[in-house]
């Protein structure tokens, strides 16, 4: 019995020594090294940072006395690892290792760049009529980027239904998309997918309203209505006359739709340089309606309107002038017959705006109307207009 429990007691020892022997080999492969030598324990972290369009790596260690070592990619030289690695693209892979008294004693671990982070995109701008819609997007990424040419695909449908009947309106780089043939009256969602460099695709919903299709002779004086005019913008208006005015059912915009100068350019009422600045008020005065009603025609959405003219000319004839201008000064017998006498075509407008109580739009706006004011010494050829209170004033053009 005596001698059975030794050969139990040296076999099981013969085969704690032979495990012990394998892992010191298993260690010895792992690490690395060889000869039994003892690793160090501990491990390499890395943060990736990115920044208009590539990456760095910045790689640390938890074990004190250890330098690390990194490659790229297909590289076969190590590179003491001093500062975070830069200029790396999506897809790249960076090993890297701890090495002390020339042996490696944490082995090597590999960092692959990716850029898993969706770009940002917004619906920028949006607008509808009767029976379209129109959109504008912008996408943003702070990894890869979006590249020279991102692809944006549009699709469209009616808010109310399920996402599965989206129907793909567009696919090219063009941010901006317009679907028409739709619904009056109607909530329809856009949706907008792009991808950037790296292929994350990012995307936004946004619903937008056709609007509503009104009957011009259910149309009051008074009503407010919103006009997208022929650039396309929406504009806040009222309706000015309504179908039992004489002039049928006409609307006014409630802001000012673009900048327009007369005069001579020179801000000053007189000139004292000669006839040539004169010259020109003087055709700046005798232009001033055609001149108002030609800027005010690229507003014209033929869609929605059959005309457009400027507030200030006669409803049914936004034409209409006077004849020219005579005196029996003799100051002005070289000038007889060169300028426009005075009109009042604002009167009409203007009366019905103050009935209204619409004139004051807190800007200062032209009224396509003259007046002409002569005494004995002076003549001041004037242009109407409606000052940021609303109050109808005169203005010298020349």
């Amino acid at each position: 019995a005596q001698e059975a429990a030794n050969a139990t007691e040296d076999s099981a020892q013969n085969e704690q020594e032979a495990l012990n022997g394998l892992l010191n080999d298993m260690d010895g492969i792992i690490n690395g090294i060889g000869g039994g030598t003892t690793p160090t324990i501990g491990s390499i972290n890395g943060k990736v940072t990115w920044s208009t369009g590539s990456a760095s790596l910045e790689l640390t260690t938890d074990t004190e006395g250890v330098t690390i070592q990194y490659r790229k990619n297909s590289e076969s030289s190590w590179i003491d690892y001093t500062s975070p690695v830069p200029s790396l693209l999506h897809g790249d892979k960076v090993y890297a290792r701890g090495v002390k008294d020339g042996e490696t004693v944490i082995s090597e671990k590999q960092f692959d760049i990716l850029d898993t982070t969706p770009p940002t995109v917004t619906i920028a701008s949006s607008s509808s009529t009767t029976n379209s819609i129109s959109a504008t997007a912008t996408a943003t990424d702070n990894e890869t980027g979006m590249g020279a040419n991102p692809k944006y695909v549009f699709y469209i449908k009616k808010t109310s239904d399920p996402d599965s009947t989206y129907v793909e309106i567009a696919n090219s780089t063009n941010a901006s998309v317009t679907k028409d043939g739709l619904e009056q009256d109607t909530s329809y969602t856009i949706k907008v997918e792009v991808a950037d460099v790296a292929g994350n695709k990012g995307q936004t919903t946004k619903d937008i309203n056709t609007q509503k299709i009104v009957y011009v002779d259910t149309l009051k004086a008074g009503d407010y209505v919103t006009y997208i005019d022929g650039t396309n913008t929406p504009r806040k208006c009222v309706v000015l006359y309504d179908s039992s005015s004489p002039y049928g059912v006409e609307i006014i915009t409630m802001e000012t739709v673009e900048d327009i100068e007369v005069g001579n350019g020179t801000g000053s009422v007189f000139s004292n340089s000669g006839t040539t600045e004169f010259d020109i008020s003087m055709n700046s005065y005798n232009n001033l309606i055609n001149t108002l009603n030609s800027k005010a025609s690229i507003y014209l959405n033929t869609a929605y309107a059959s005309d457009v003219r400027s507030v200030g000319s006669v409803p049914n004839n936004k034409n209409s002038q006077s004849g020219m201008f005579t005196s029996s000064y003799n100051y002005m017998l070289n000038y007889n017959g060169k300028l426009v006498d005075t009109d009042n075509n604002y009167i009409i407008d203007y009366n019905q705006m103050e009935t209204l109580n619409i004139q004051n739009i807190n800007e200062f706006y032209w009224l396509a109307s003259r007046n002409v004011s002569s005494n004995y010494n002076r003549t001041d050829f004037i242009v109407e207009y409606v000052s940021k209170s609303g109050r109808y004033r005169r203005s010298n053009s020349m």
